[in-house]
């Protein structure tokens, strides 16, 4: 069987031989991503036939929404080593391997490094100063296998503010679903632009192009405010379901840097705010939680 090393090493080779297209913004097309070995295997073993996975569509989260999404058609095994849920071959492997910003992180950094210094800048010093375990180490990865069924969709965005950079994997079993693959578009208007905070009709955009969901392919993108992509109806009516993979990896929602003037520039603002409430409210809430009360209760915490 295939070793970490040697599908990491697989990886960069292919990363290498890609050619990254600017338009309709930064991204590359990798074929052969994953060692012919590991592919058929992850096919052999596709954790859905076992398990349905757990839908990404939890109503606690999504219909506090600022847009209407379809995520309950979506379903997903995580791969992180800290939350899997499928453990078999090849996936935990394969999990294990993406699954380290230290590593994922460099060897994006070294296809594209004009992106990663205009987003960061000198990224060496920062990994010189040593504090809070360097840049890499501040990173986050999220890595899981993903099966859509009909009626799933994604409206045109281009990621949340703290994404760095996205790779699909496409697993279909054969040939002959090409058309299903993500699309990426533009803006009627050029001037359109979004940090990712909410998700856009599409019928405000053409289709740039759409990248061939083949066998053992990758499309690697860089998150940027015109990273426009999205998934048409039609694609989830692949046969067994719109079999994938997603690694992605972000800052932490208060972001990588330090930033004086706005430090929640990257933070996740997807979600219809709460109701504020009222300052007595607050204020009584306060003295409550002081006195070792749970407002609202009149008993002890415990």
């Amino acid at each position: 069987m295939t070793t970490i090393d040697e599908l990491r090493a697989h990886f960069v080779r292919r990363l290498e031989a890609a050619d990254l297209e600017m338009w309709p913004f930064p991204h590359l097309y990798l074929t052969e991503a994953l060692p012919q070995e590991v592919y058929d295997a992850a096919l052999a073993g596709d954790p859905f036939t076992e398990d349905p996975g757990i839908p990404f569509g939890d109503p606690s989260w999504t219909s506090r929404l600022r847009f209407t999404a379809h995520y309950e058609h979506r379903f997903q095994h995580e791969l992180n080593p800290e939350g899997r849920s499928s453990h078999d071959q090849p996936w935990a492997m394969i999990g294990d391997a993406f699954s380290d910003p230290r590593w994922l992180g460099p060897v994006l950094q070294e296809r594209f490094p004009t992106y990663f210094d205009l987003r960061f800048g000198d990224i060496g010093a920062i990994e010189e100063h040593g504090s809070d375990g360097g840049f890499w180490g501040g990173l986050h990865t999220r890595t899981f296998v993903q099966r859509h069924e009909p009626g799933y969709r994604l409206e045109a965005h281009t990621d949340i503010p703290s994404r760095i950079a996205t790779c699909i994997f496409n697993l279909p079993p054969s040939v002959g679903h090409e058309d299903a693959g993500t699309t990426l578009l533009v803006p009627r208007d050029p001037r359109v632009r979004c940090w990712g905070n909410n998700h856009h009709d599409i019928a405000d955009f053409d289709v740039a192009t759409t990248v061939p969901y083949a066998p053992n392919t990758c499309l690697v993108f860089f998150k940027t405010r015109h990273s426009w992509h999205s998934v048409a109806p039609e694609a989830a009516l692949v046969p067994g379901g719109r079999l994938g993979m997603q690694v992605q990896l972000y800052e932490p929602d208060e972001g990588a840097l330090t930033d004086l003037s706005a430090p929640d520039l990257v933070r996740n603002r997807q979600f219809v705010p709460e109701a504020p409430r009222s300052a007595l409210r607050r204020t009584v809430g306060g003295v409550l939680r002081r006195m070792g009360l749970r407002p609202g209760t009149g008993h002890r915490g415990r």
